[in-house]
């Protein structure tokens, strides 16, 4: 940027704007709830991301694939954070809710590619992903359901 000769430096000032977001902004302000600071940190890399787009005239996968996927990551984010948070819930119920988005999430991966990239809706992997992941979130929240299963798996785990 000082001399005018390089076309790398913006590359740089982004990445060093988004490093800021992610290492200084949770530093300098004790946040005791991160929500803040990962709505910033993807703003931060949809900023950042945005940035290559316009020096590369490519904002045709920016906006079709590459913003979407990363709101749908923050969201998840976020809501997983919410879900993590809530102490009134038992453990396993807690466990069962990440695991449930997990699923949620690849499933909205395939239809952000889906349609960002063929133009069309077809699910396919991500069904064959996400069932047996639901299947683990309703073993545990079976698990916390029935107390003597719990206990006979605590005393098996030494826990």
């Amino acid at each position: 940027l000082i001399d005018g000769g390089g076309n790398w430096s913006p590359y740089v000032v982004g990445a060093l704007v988004m490093l800021w977001c992610f290492l200084a902004v949770p530093l300098l302000f004790n946040l005791r709830r991160p929500y803040l600071a990962v709505a910033l940190d993807v703003l931060a890399l949809c900023g950042y991301l945005a940035l290559i787009a316009a020096l590369n005239d490519g904002f045709s996968w920016y906006l079709g694939v590459v913003l979407p996927l990363l709101l749908l990551t923050g969201l998840v984010v976020l809501a997983v954070l919410l879900a993590w948070r809530r102490q009134a819930v038992r453990k396993l119920y807690r466990a069962a809710v990440v695991v449930t988005l997990f699923a949620l999430w690849l499933v909205g991966i395939e239809m952000v590619l889906d349609l960002g990239v063929f133009g069309g809706l077809s699910l396919r992997w991500s069904v064959y992903a996400a069932i047996p992941v639901m299947v683990v979130a309703l073993m545990l929240a079976g698990v916390e359901q029935n107390k003597h299963l719990k206990e006979a798996i605590r005393k098996r785990l030494f826990i």
